[in-house]
């Protein structure tokens, strides 16, 4: 919640969604102004317009990922299409656009996309281990606070 409200003090457009298996359903809740968009990639509907989606930023803005609230559970196949579209934002800053025909035609995402995650660095005998990641990232760091280190077991 504070990295979002920081990242609104200085990016002019941040939206933000738990990338949960209720979201990745298509029911998910995300914590944006835009109140009721799925993280879902855009569609087209019966009507002829595009579905709000937050992939469909302006340029400059920013989408905050948090993979840190999936749990375990089954993907079903919305779940699985948008998962590989946030993939393919994340490496190649391209947005699959569905329209008629379920064709998916790719456009440029030109915004950032910043994905929180939490887990441990070390694996139960205590050796360090890259952790597995959803989502592809080009930079990775650890955030820490003190409420955290005061109450975690590392």
């Amino acid at each position: 919640a504070r990295l979002d409200a920081t990242l609104r003090q200085i990016i002019p457009m941040v939206a933000s969604a738990d990338l949960s298996l209720r979201a990745l359903a298509g029911g998910g809740s995300p914590s944006t102004p835009a109140g009721g968009m799925s993280i879902s990639s855009p569609v087209k509907t019966s009507e002829g317009r595009l579905a709000p989606s937050l992939m469909q930023l302006p340029k400059g803005a920013a989408l905050l990922i948090n993979q840190g609230s999936l749990g375990e559970g089954r993907v079903g196949e919305h779940g699985h299409r948008t998962l590989v579209a946030l993939s393919g934002l994340t490496k190649n800053h391209t947005v699959p656009y569905r329209f008629d025909g379920m064709m998916d035609y790719q456009f440029e995402g030109d915004y950032r996309v910043i994905v929180i995650s939490q887990g441990s660095s070390k694996n139960s005998q205590g050796a360090n281990t890259r952790g597995e990641k959803l989502l592809g990232c080009t930079m990775q760091f650890k955030l820490s606070s003190p409420e955290y280190e005061a109450h975690s077991d590392h």
